[in-house]
């Protein structure tokens, strides 16, 4: 007969998977700086408009 074996990893992860409400999760500290990511995101929401802007330019000239 074979004995199974769990290891600990295994048991962490599938804990998590069952942590619906994500009491155990410790999200790492990426940035430090809130100026920085606000800069980084008004700079993606600057390129997002600009991309509407364009497609709408274009769309309007393709349209006649």
């Amino acid at each position: 007969m074979m004995k199974l074996r769990i290891s600990v990893e295994f048991i962490e992860g599938y804990s998590k998977v069952l942590d619906l409400f994500g009491t155990t999760k410790e999200w790492p500290e990426l940035s430090g700086s809130k100026e920085k990511d606000f800069l980084s995101l008004r700079s993606d929401w600057d390129n997002v408009g600009n991309d509407i802007r364009r497609g709408t330019t274009c769309f309007k000239r393709a349209r006649g």
